[in-house]
């Protein structure tokens, strides 16, 4: 399963292209949303992150993990070691500089099932609410060969604006940027 237009529209039970557009632009949403509550970037990307004013840091979390591969990082002249997972570089001594530069690949290729689950929780969410109806107290979302999830208007917590459900806020949590 994917999170894009074909499985939205599974899931929304439409079948016509009338609204391909609303839809793809509420996908988008979702995950600007989404990546906005955790402060980092899901999919996978090439992506160049510059860091000012750097004063004996011994590490840089970038935006876009996991981390593929770091192409170059300009304007520090120190050893460091790649955390993949955790999205950070580490620096065997404290770095001072003006400026650093990192150009790397990162993200996820395939979202992990649980932060997929997440984002059509929420994007279900978000779809209720745009199109005029409340969800109808209960929304039922099913990924096959995993479960269900569903919720009531209640249970609905006021991450973003009340967007996100509590149910995604609890998975999101795990997959927020720590920064140091």
């Amino acid at each position: 399963m994917a999170f894009d237009l074909v499985t939205a529209k599974e899931k929304l039970s439409i079948t016509d292209t009338k609204q391909d557009a609303l839809i793809t632009a509420t996908l988008s949403q979702v995950l600007v949303l989404v990546e906005k509550y955790c402060d980092r970037k899901f999919l996978f990307g090439q992506e160049e992150e510059h860091f000012y004013w750097m004063d004996g840091q011994r590490e840089i979390v970038l935006e876009r993990y996991p981390i593929q591969s770091v192409t170059s990082v300009s304007g520090v002249n120190i050893d460091f070691m790649v955390n993949h997972k955790m999205g950070r570089l580490e620096f065997r001594r404290g770095v001072t500089t003006k400026e650093a530069i990192v150009s790397y690949a990162g993200g996820y290729a395939t979202l992990p099932i649980d932060l997929e689950m997440a984002l059509w929780s929420t994007f279900m969410h978000v779809w209720g609410l745009g199109s005029g109806g409340a969800l109808g107290g209960v929304s039922r979302i099913n990924i096959s060969g995993v479960g269900s999830l569903s919720y009531t208007d209640e249970s609905i917590d006021q991450a973003m604006g009340g967007l996100i459900p509590a149910e995604s806020v609890s998975i999101l949590e795990l997959y927020k940027r720590w920064a140091v």
